[in-house]
Formats: structure tokens, C-alpha cells, sequence
């Protein structure tokens, strides 16, 4: 696997856990009744699931771009005097 196809595939799972984890999240929220653990648990697997798949999938795409975001810093955080904003 390329690095390209690695960054499409990870961008994508980032964006479905993403997208789980919101209305996992919801549901979680709403079944919250004192006393009633069997109606919440399996928003709760979905939810911890792809909490986990979203983190590891950060870790990556943090690994794929990495040399991205350090020229970025260093161009927007660290400007040389006298040279000002690129903008």
C-alpha cells in the first residue's frame, strides 16, 4: 500500500468514526435512566468502538502528515523579522 492510498483510507475511517461517535453519543445520552443498563449497552460498545478506531486513526493520520504540518508551523508560527505574514 502506497502512502496515498494509506492517507485515503485513513481519512475515510477518521470520518466515519466521526460520524459515529455523534449519535452513539446521543443515544448513550438518552438512555441514561437510572437502574436500566441493558438499554444503553450497545450504544456504549458502538460508542467506545469507534472512539477507539478515531484515535487510532488520528495517531495515522498525524504519521501521514506530518511533514505537511511542520512546514506549516514553521512557515506561519515561526516568521522571520521583517518578512511578515504570507498572506
Amino acid at each position: 500500500m502506497n502512502k496515498n492510498n494509506g492517507r485515503r483510507i485513513v481519512s475515510l475511517l477518521i470520518l466515519f468514526a466521526f460520524i459515529i461517535l455523534i449519535p452513539s453519543g446521543i443515544m448513550m445520552h438518552l438512555n441514561d435512566v437510572p437502574g436500566s443498563f441493558g438499554d444503553r449497552h450497545f450504544p456504549m460498545v458502538v460508542h467506545n468502538l469507534s472512539a477507539a478506531v478515531f484515535v487510532i486513526t488520528g495517531i495515522f493520520h498525524i504519521k501521514f502528515n506530518f511533514k505537511l504540518v511542520k512546514k506549516y508551523i514553521r512557515e506561519t508560527w515561526f516568521v522571520a523579522p521583517g518578512k511578515g505574514c504570507a498572506d
